[in-house]
């Protein structure tokens, strides 16, 4: 997978965020925080670093979190995980 479309998914995940509402607040809190982590650790020019291990956990928790009532939310991060795991990451 390119950085470019890591960026169109992380993208997608912006936009999943911004339509949760208001009372989800924890969730969208949840996904900012993970979308910080992404934009830093995967997606800065930097490349790679070395907490890609707590990455990976932060996005298998994170999915638990929005399985059930965010799907859109849930195959986005989804897609993240598997194309990590196909890097070797």
């Amino acid at each position: 997978m390119t950085i470019k479309a890591f960026h169109d998914l992380v993208y997608q995940l912006k936009e999943q965020q911004g339509a949760l509402s208001i009372e989800e607040g924890e969730r969208k809190q949840y996904l900012n925080e993970l979308i910080e982590s992404l934009e830093t650790q995967i997606l800065s020019e930097q490349g790679i670093q070395v907490e890609n291990n707590i990455l990976m956990a932060q996005l298998e928790d994170k999915l638990l979190h929005f399985e059930v009532e965010h799907p859109d939310i849930s195959a986005i991060l989804s897609n993240i995980i598997n194309s990590l795991k196909n890097m070797g990451i």
